[in-house]
């Protein structure tokens, strides 16, 4: 019979402290409750007992301490000895302590970005909605060679040059702008190719625009016009190339508000020979005025 030599107790000893060296070595040891290292120490008792050997002892402290970092890192730990009845330990970023729920269920803000429940939600309308936008009441073509004549009213931009000299200008009239009004711009825009009539002729095409200080109670011509254009350019329209182009919105220039606003408009170079023609609708196309 072959006698197997017990282990004395300096052996035991030896191994015992090597056990625990390695037990506190596990991850979270230290912060494990009592009854995970009781769980633990009964594990490894379970695997020692087949493989008695240091070998085979680091092997299963592996085994298990592999296992445990495989845990979730929030799992509520029960404190019988420090949380009440119905609540339960949990330890996650800034949530330690006893709770009736899991506070590490809800997803952590990434840094720098706030959760959606604590955005800030708009009190009011963007400022670009609390802008106004009108199209003229009328519009006349008027004509510096023949100044008693007029046409009006008319549908659309339209500014002519030949013969060096202007031939066809335009006053714009808009009305029942609010007293409240602040920052009256006039403007023109064009919409998509499809949905408006748009040419240009020559590539002459800059405009001026003055506002008047007055208007004529009777007909609508160059000479009527003539006592009430005495204000300087407020900007010039250039409605060179923009014919063959996408939609777009064109500022010219500002002016104080008034219940009524009118413009005079016509080429700047009368040795363009030019044409400039827009049809003006509601929504898309032509002369507007824009206030807050």
């Amino acid at each position: 019979m072959v006698m197997h030599p017990q282990s004395n107790s300096s052996e035991a000893s030896s191994h015992q402290d090597t056990y625990n060296q390695h037990l506190q070595a596990l991850p979270g040891a230290h912060n494990s409750s009592p009854t995970d290292l009781h769980f633990i120490i009964f594990a490894l008792q379970t695997q020692t007992a087949t493989m008695p050997s240091i070998t085979n002892m680091v092997t299963a402290l592996v085994y298990i301490a592999s296992a445990a970092s495989a845990l979730p890192a929030n799992v509520a730990r029960q404190q019988t000895s420090e949380c009440a009845t119905g609540t339960w330990y949990y330890s996650c970023d800034t949530n330690v302590g006893c709770f009736d729920h899991d506070p590490c269920a809800n997803p952590t803000p990434v840094s720098g970005k706030t959760p959606d429940k604590a955005k800030d939600k708009p009190t009011s309308t963007t400022s670009s909605s609390s802008i106004k936008t009108i199209v003229p009441a009328t519009l006349y073509d008027i004509y510096p060679e023949h100044p008693d004549e007029s046409s009006g009213p008319v549908n659309g931009v339209h500014l002519e040059t030949w013969k060096d000299k202007s031939q066809v200008e335009q006053v714009i009239i808009f009305k029942d702008i609010p007293a409240g009004a602040k920052n009256c711009d006039l403007s023109w825009r064009q919409g998509p190719r499809y949905s408006r009539r748009f040419l240009v002729k020559n590539s002459d095409a800059q405009a001026d625009a003055r506002p008047l200080s007055g208007f004529p109670e009777n007909d609508v011509t160059y000479n009527s016009i003539k006592p009430f254009d005495d204000q300087k350019s407020i900007g010039g329209p250039n409605f060179s190339f923009w014919d063959d182009r996408k939609e777009d919105t064109h500022v010219v220039g500002g002016v104080n508000c008034a219940e009524t606003l009118s413009f005079i408009v016509g080429l700047r170079n009368p040795k363009g020979d030019s044409q400039v023609y827009l049809e003006q609708d509601e929504h898309e196309n032509g002369w507007t005025l824009t206030y807050h």
